[in-house]
């Protein structure tokens, strides 16, 4: 490849953001030289990018490739096809997808009657074979005595036939007298050859005995029992390792054979996992085991994991030779070099590399001992990938997270108008920014409500509103485990069938894009997942949330679609955008700068997301009331009503102190309609602190 076909692919490739970015920034120089009057800006210097441009590829980005080389990482699992041992029926399926399970643990069970009564047959056969060898030695003793008494029986023959010789010759015997004499001692003869053989068999079988001494026939016997236990034992089916069964369609009833070879589930094996890097063969020379290297997953969003280089794989799929009668064909190896793995071992200490999901990607970059100069570059344009990552991440989350009304605060009203900020009084709403005497952030608080009756209507009655964002510090948590011993009832929200519980510790992690997200916000925040801080197993829990069916049939019927509150969220916000930029002198809050300032200072970057995601969610108060729209909506009005459908009935079955524990955002409306349906009117509101930014030297 020439220079210039070089240069055409770095600057078509992932690299040509920064070339860009520099170039922009020498223009930028340029521009500011020209205006102070240094320089006269003449056709040399207007030609000057240009040159810029190719020094940055000779002298920066051409070494960087094999200084820094980078590539597309990914990170793998082994995966078992598990085939039983023997044939059969299955019977029970104790496996459940998706959730872990240790080594040696059932995955399911083949009927066991038919090996059982195999094992109990070969048992009862090895006790007979057991015997043999005394019966053996009766055998030989009955032999021995049978041949003393065929040896009698033809010393007798030979001795009558003996004096029938003498008698024929003076006619004192006839001749047919003698005749039967040499018959019976012809008999007597072969009878005790026989017997004598018959002896040397038994003793032959009574001596049979292996190497280790024991009897061929017990040994058969035990050997066959053993192969019997054997398909027994496998009629259970155990994990083979740690890890976990994924798509797991085998139900009781199946039929699973040994033969032929076809795999009755896919088990993941999570004792393993192997991180891996492509790099090009050109850039590999000075690839070396033990070199730092960085790597930026998809998976992770805004994390920059540290790695080591643990060896490179010595062969590609094209440099391998298969045992076959045909000669390998070079001719189109040249035109496709493919890249060598490297394999990396994840040496942060934030994130274990055994809990990485099998398939997720993102960049590698290793940092050799050559060209250091170019490390620094490689290391910001790993940092711009997570920083443009994050950005839309912050902005995807905040908003997905608005949708389903669990973690950004609602004031009811009509939408804000692009130049008017969204203001509510503060004890009407449920989730605050505490800021100290200088403005600085200090903290998001959510609130608990109390509602009581304003006549004799559900008299003694006492609700309150809990409301909660989806992920927050563990003492936040735990706080709320203590309030919850406090109420009779707990109202949680769940799309879910109707009395979903959910598993203490949490749900089983999906893999779809918000769990991704919030498990990826959850890291990069330092805070902790509420259905795993949560303790839903307790006996005052109540589901009170719509079923799925339910949901999606309410989405039908008012003809809601994500992507239309996707849009007028987004337009929403890029009003609060221009907004804030009129305000701050062109400046927006939460910019671009600043993010990647947060994400450049790792020992405060927690801190600083921290800070600036809570921001985000003062900047879309306002947001339900767009979502919600005048006629209501199902994310809002719909599972609010199913809510308080469930409090009605708490309340009839006598029952007087309630929680209602929803997302902050559903509080404004259901603090409405405890007022009009309920008669119950807001009293005492306290605080939690959900995220601490910073600690209050007054607490």
């Amino acid at each position: 490849m020439g220079l210039l076909e070089y240069a055409v692919f770095e600057i078509a490739g992932a690299r040509k953001g920064m070339i860009v970015f520099l170039t922009l920034a020498y223009i930028a120089l340029l521009f500011a030289l020209k205006s102070s009057g240094i320089i006269r800006l003449n056709l040399a210097w207007k030609l000057s990018p240009i040159a810029w441009m190719f020094f940055l590829l000779i002298v920066l980005f051409i070494p960087m490739q094999w200084g820094a080389p980078s590539g597309p990482v990914g990170v793998f699992r082994n995966v078992i096809e598990i085939v039983p041992a023997v044939s059969g029926q299955v019977v029970e399926v104790p496996a459940e997808p998706l959730t872990e399970v240790k080594q040696g643990e059932v995955l399911f069970q083949i009927d066991p009657e038919p090996f059982q009564q195999e094992v109990a047959r070969l048992s009862a056969a090895l006790v007979d074979a057991e015997q043999q060898p005394e019966l053996l030695a009766s055998a030989v003793e009955i032999a021995e005595a049978a041949v003393a008494r065929a040896e009698a029986e033809r010393e007798r023959a030979r001795q009558k036939l003996a004096r029938s010789t003498e008698l024929v010759e003076s006619a004192a015997v006839t001749q047919e007298e003698f005749e039967e004499d040499q018959r019976t001692s012809i008999v007597a003869d072969r009878a005790y050859d026989e017997n004598v053989a018959r002896l040397a068999q038994a003793r032959l079988e009574l001596a049979a005995v292996t190497a280790e001494g024991e009897n061929t026939a017990v040994a058969q016997a035990r050997e066959q029992l053993a192969r019997a236990e054997y398909d027994l034992e496998h009629a259970t089916v155990r994990a083979p390792s740690d890890g976990q069964v994924q798509q797991l369609a085998l139900r009781p009833g199946a039929r699973v054979a040994a033969l032929p070879l076809k795999g009755a589930l896919v088990f993941i094996d999570s004792s393993r996992t192997r991180v891996s890097v492509a790099v090009n063969q050109n850039q590999l020379r000075y690839v070396r085991p033990g070199q730092a290297a960085e790597v930026v997953l998809k998976y992770l969003p805004g994390m920059t994991l540290q790695a080591e280089v643990l060896g490179v794989a010595g062969v590609t799929s094209g440099g391998q030779v298969r045992s076959s009668g045909v000669i390998e064909d070079l001719s189109q190896k040249e035109l496709t070099p493919e890249p060598y793995q490297v394999v990396l071992k994840i040496t942060d200490v934030r994130v274990s590399e055994s809990d990485l999901p099998g398939g997720a990607v993102g960049t590698a970059a290793i940092y050799t001992g050559r060209v250091q100069f170019a490390h620094v570059i490689r290391r910001v344009m790993c940092m711009m990938s997570r920083a443009v990552a994050l950005r839309y991440l912050l902005f995807l989350f905040a908003l997905t997270l608005a949708l389903v009304a669990r973690m950004v605060p609602a004031v009811g009203g009509e939408p804000a108008e692009a130049d008017t900020a969204v203001e509510a009084d503060a004890e009407e709403k449920f989730l605050r920014l505490v800021r100290n005497d200088d403005g600085e952030l200090l903290s998001m608080d959510t609130a608990l409500v109390t509602f009581l009756p304003t006549g004799d209507e559900n008299a003694g009655v006492e609700v309150t509103l809990v409301g909660v964002v989806h992920i927050g510090e563990k003492q936040y948590y735990e706080q709320l485990n203590g309030e919850f011993d406090n109420f009779e009832v707990v109202l949680y929200e769940l799309v879910a069938p109707e009395g979903t519980r959910v598993p203490k510790g949490g749900a089983p992690r999906g893999g779809n894009p918000l769990s991704m997200m919030q498990g990826g916000m959850q890291r990069m925040l330092g805070l902790e997942y509420q259905l795993e801080q949560i303790d839903y197993q307790r006996e005052n829990f109540v589901h009170a949330d719509m079923s799925p069916e339910e949901f999606e049939k309410s989405m039908a019927d008012r003809g809601d679609s994500f992507l239309a509150l996707f849009f007028r969220m987004m337009g929403r916000s890029i009003a609060e955008q221009a907004r804030q930029a009129s305000q701050n002198g062109g400046r927006a809050q939460n910019s671009d700068a600043d993010l990647l300032l947060a994400l450049l200072n790792p020992e405060g970057s927690n801190k600083a997301l921290k800070k600036m995601m809570a921001e985000q969610f003062e900047d879309l108060e306002g947001a339900m009331s767009v979502i919600d729209g005048p006629d209501g909506s199902t994310l809002i009005t719909d599972r609010n009503q199913k809510a308080l459908e469930v409090l009605a009935e708490q309340i009839d079955a006598g029952k007087k102190k309630i929680a209602v524990f929803y997302g902050a955002g559903h509080m404004p409306d259901m603090a409405k309609r405890l007022a009009d349906d309920f008669q119950l009117d807001r009293g005492k509101t306290r605080w939690l602190k959900a995220w601490v930014i910073e600690e209050d030297d007054k607490d």
